[in-house]
């Protein structure tokens, strides 16, 4: 179904995965997200269930989200659609280097300087 998405995650072989933060255990809050990211010195993977018709994005983040006045991350960051089919892969175009940017109130991830795509999380 989404082999597209282990295609993709080859590049991360060898980092430690595991669970850090979801809203069944964890809430809501965009800080107890960037909290429990905290310390995290590998790639990150980002699901984020949308509250219309069950659809599904996601990031791979080249590092952990953390509040911060610029952007940061690098090119292995990219954006995911992973429901509803077929999957979607949207790297880095080589545009800028506008990957990721966390703030209080809204995590940024790819953008053209301008947040223009944001997923607002509390």
């Amino acid at each position: 179904m989404y082999f597209g998405l282990l295609v993709y995650l080859h590049n991360f072989i060898g980092y430690p995965w595991d669970l850090r933060f979801t809203t069944s255990i964890d809430g809501f809050s965009l800080h107890s997200l960037y909290r429990k990211m905290d310390g995290i010195e590998s790639p990150v993977l980002l699901i984020l269930e949308t509250v219309d018709e069950g659809g599904v994005l996601g990031a791979i983040l080249s590092t952990a989200p953390r509040v911060a006045e610029s952007f940061y991350g690098g090119s292995d960051t990219a954006l995911l659609k992973l429901r509803p089919l077929p999957f979607c892969h949207y790297p880095w175009s080589g545009a800028n280097f506008y990957f990721i940017q966390g703030h209080d109130d809204f995590l940024s991830i790819g953008s053209d300087g301008y947040i223009e795509i944001s997923n607002r999380l509390i």
